[in-house]
């Protein structure tokens, strides 16, 4: 937990050095105010609570703990693998080195664009190999993303034009966790896990196989503690495993549960040619959210 340097910032007379966007929630399943509002009105405490954590959130956010892992063995090609293990990512400004300290954010600047990068980091990482003639063939990737564009906003369970329905500050996006993989030889193949935490989010508890796409999947919403705050989080965890044909077996797993998540897919698969060789795949990948750390004074 770092220590930053105390200083007075005159901001717009609201605890922000920019005027918050206005958002309709009640078009989200899964919302909750910054000081634990998540239906209905908010008294005048629960208000003063949210602006506290947003002030917090806005000034203060210095880093995501996260950790995520992608692995698979290919009976074509071979494996590859990636895996970072509570990497902390720090809040900076893109194309800057050093962490993005509070007094740093006292000036919003007057491009919107340069404003969105001040308080969104993201960290990658992939690999991947080709089919021989450029074209992918499998690839392994995760991420990791702290803040958003159009951080904090106040939230309004119903029309923003009515004052009355004002419940208090929220975030669009604190955190995003992502593994993912995919596969296009000797069948087409992926899997995904997929966290996020803000104060609304889109999507409801379900599990099973989309009927749209024929994907399994299993997906969570929480009301989650992060930081000593309250969200909402999401889970999302997909797979798919399209061997086909005689001589084939294979399997899919998803598991989602709060900040974290699994997924793996096994296929075999005889060759037609009459060679009796058997191609294979097997996959396994996770994600999931540690912590949020903020600066002291």
């Amino acid at each position: 937990m770092p220590t930053a340097t105390s200083f007075t910032a005159l901001g717009r007379g609201n605890g922000f050095p920019f005027c918050p966007a206005k958002v309709n929630v009640s078009t989200y399943t899964n919302w909750i105010t910054l000081g634990g509002v998540s239906s209905g009105s908010a008294s005048e405490a629960q208000i003063n609570e949210s602006l506290k954590n947003a002030m917090k959130l806005w000034w203060n956010l210095y880093s995501l703990t996260g950790s995520f892992s992608c692995a698979l063995t290919n009976s074509q090609e071979g494996g590859i693998s990636i895996s970072e293990t509570d990497h902390e990512l720090i809040l900076k400004r893109t194309g800057e080195s050093d962490a993005l300290t509070p007094i740093q954010r006292a000036c919003r600047g007057t491009e919107i664009p340069a404003f969105a990068s001040n308080l969104f980091s993201s960290f990658k990482d992939e690999e991947e190999t080709d089919d021989g003639s450029g074209g992918r063939s499998q690839k392994v990737e995760g991420n990791l993303t702290i803040g958003s564009a159009s951080f904090i906003v106040r939230m309004y369970n119903g029309s923003t034009d009515d004052e009355d329905n004002f419940v208090g500050y929220g975030a669009r996006v604190v955190a995003v966790v992502v593994s993912d993989l995919f596969i296009s030889s000797p069948a087409p193949c992926d899997a995904l896990v997929e966290i996020q935490v803000g104060s609304f989010l889109p999507g409801t508890n379900g599990s099973g196989v989309d009927p749209d796409t024929g994907h399994t999947f299993d997906q969570k919403v929480f009301q989650t503690n992060l930081g000593n705050m309250p969200f909402r989080s999401s889970t999302f965890c997909q797979a798919v495993n399209n061997f086909s044909g005689n001589g084939v077996t294979k399997s899919l797993s998803v598991s989602a549960s709060e900040l974290s998540g699994t997924a793996s897919t096994n296929g075999s698969k005889v060759a037609t040619s009459g060679s009796g060789l058997t191609y294979s795949v097997s996959t396994s990948i996770s994600a999931s959210l540690s912590s949020i750390d903020f600066y002291t004074y």
